[in-house]
């Protein structure tokens, strides 16, 4: 009973926090060089064993734009086997485990930063002379490991001192995925298929609603809300926006 309350625990969307003596590290976004030095900055070793016993506590959006994702993310799920992190998903993570098409299951979204997960090269630095950047591209062994880690990573950690969320900590959405016993991916889809059977009066209020309303968006990616007047639609992460995030 006890280890089958124990893998229930580890198995849930909000995990706790196994420490308090920790150093917190966000939005690597595929920089290993920048991310083995920091590492190294702060006393850890090659496996994440501290001298004061401190733990690494990764906030999500490891991967995409930079040149290695799957250096940051192999390097981050040893830390964590080997104890000495935990870490979340990000908005980043969580957009390689949705399908573009349910009918094909294991096919993300191509979006701005991730090709290299679809073995695809992309131009992330453009210039007036140049529009090339190394990117180490997955192989299919790659992407099999990487949502096989992805699908057991919880949105928040918390213990009575500290929480931690990548995006937007909304008691409402925590106090939901608390009760709920579906990994990441299969909530997700569980939220946006109650939302698509609403009517709203414009695409750009379900666009909204979709993404405050599913607690699994709402947490990784933060809450949305309309440009004020005044205010220019903007360019960012490869697409022109008309909101903007709280």
């Amino acid at each position: 009973l006890f280890y089958y309350i124990l893998f229930w625990c580890f198995m849930s969307l909000i995990q706790p926090l196994l420490s308090s003596n920790i150093d917190v590290i966000g939005d690597v976004h595929g920089e290993i060089g920048a991310l083995c030095s920091l590492l190294e900055q702060l006393g850890y070793d090659g496996n994440g064993n501290h001298p004061e016993n401190r733990k690494i506590i990764f906030v999500g959006d490891l991967v995409d734009r930079g040149p290695d994702s799957l250096a940051v993310f192999y390097l981050v799920k040893n830390l964590v086997e080997q104890g000495n992190a935990q870490t979340i998903l990000g908005n980043h993570e969580l957009n390689l485990l949705i399908p573009a098409d349910r009918s094909i299951p294991l096919v993300p979204k191509k979006k701005h930063g991730n090709h290299w997960f679809h073995e695809l090269p992309e131009d992330m630095i453009r210039t007036s002379t140049s529009s090339t950047q190394f990117q180490r591209l997955a192989t299919a062994k790659d992407r099999d490991s990487i949502r096989s880690f992805l699908s057991t990573l919880p949105v928040a950690l918390e213990n009575d001192d500290i929480r931690i969320v990548h995006a937007c900590w909304d008691s409402s959405a925590v106090s939901q995925l608390k009760e709920c016993q579906s990994a990441a991916l299969e909530a997700f889809q569980q939220y946006e298929d109650v939302i698509n059977t609403k009517t709203f009066s414009s695409e750009l209020e379900g666009t909204l609603a979709t993404q405050n309303q599913n607690p699994i968006k709402l947490l990784t990616s933060g809450k949305e809300e309309l440009l004020a007047e005044g205010e220019n639609e903007y360019f960012t992460g490869g697409k022109w926006r008309q909101t903007k995030r709280s």
